[in-house]
């Protein structure tokens, strides 16, 4: 019986259903796979998006555009539009091969470099055909760097989940948040630079007003999504969490709140430090999620 596995060629093994062609059919399910995984990675960067479809069920579907006048949205930048110095990497494989680093579950940027350096089938999905064009771990750190400044993330999420749900009505939305644990040092908290009068004890004075701050919950009532996007914190910090166990969770890093769909798709998502309580972001993931 001929093998599940092949050689590639130098001697590792590696899966011969991810030998597929970049392009899709009319109807595609977009499912966990090594099929559809290089489907996604091919499809990253393009320069129209293909149109998504969502089904009753949550199955999420790739159409082809059977139009080529559709409307063309670059969210990378071309490495030929600088004006000084070398010409930058190309972004489009880089945007890939982060792709790839996300669905192989490969921590570090230096092993997913090796990866592509000794993996010609994932290689040629990222658009490199030879070794010696794999850039640099610095370039592919520069590159993270840039993605994560312009949201490009974000941004095609963003215009995929607003053309799979236009017109229609999600039913559920459910809204939990996780752990995002960094391999940095936490910010410490920054202490007041006038201290804070201790008000006397016991009621006030009949007459007496005391002025009460408002919390940020009450301040998110009437702010813009903008302002509550930028008053929420985003350093590093350490986070405690009880689980389903009932024991108490820490760790240092992040935390990601999120809402769902019908599915378990995921409509809207925010990153904040890992000490907000979640129901202090419940307002503006909400605002996002409209």
């Amino acid at each position: 019986m001929p093998s599940d596995e092949m050689k590639n060629g130098r001697g590792k093994r590696v899966d011969p259903r991810i030998r597929v062609s970049p392009r899709i059919e009319s109807k595609l399910p977009l499912q966990t796979g090594p099929v559809n995984f290089a489907v996604m990675i091919k499809n990253v960067g393009c320069s129209h998006l293909w149109g998504v479809k969502i089904g009753k069920k949550g199955d999420v579907y790739i159409m082809q555009r059977d139009d080529e006048k559709g409307q063309e949205k670059d969210y990378l930048p071309r490495p030929w539009l600088r004006s000084v110095g070398r010409p930058l990497a190309h972004r489009v494989c880089l945007s890939r091969s982060f792709l790839a680093k996300m669905a192989l579950n490969i921590p570090t940027t230096s092993g997913l470099r090796e990866r592509l350096l000794s993996d010609v089938l994932l290689r040629s999905l990222c658009s490199w055909s030879r070794q010696c064009n794999v850039p640099s771990a610095p370039t592919f750190s520069r590159a993270f760097q840039e993605f994560a400044t312009a949201r490009l993330p974000s941004r095609i999420h963003e215009a995929l989940i607003k053309q799979g749900y236009a017109g229609e009505l999600v039913g559920h939305s459910s809204r939990d948040s996780a752990a995002l644990e960094a391999r940095e040092r936490p910010v410490p908290k920054s202490r007041a630079a006038q201290p804070v009068k201790r008000r006397k004890r016991g009621r006030p004075k009949k007459g007496e007003e005391r002025s009460k701050v408002p919390r940020r919950l009450e301040q998110q009532l009437v702010m813009e999504l903008e302002e509550m996007l930028k008053a929420l914190p985003k350093d590093c910090t350490v986070g405690r969490k009880r689980n389903a166990k009932g024991h108490t969770q820490r760790w240092t890093g992040y935390k990601l709140h999120m809402d769902t769909a019908d599915g378990g798709v995921p409509i809207s998502c925010l990153v904040t430090s890992a000490s907000l309580h979640d129901s202090q972001a419940a307002i503006p993931l909400a605002s996002v999620t409209e």
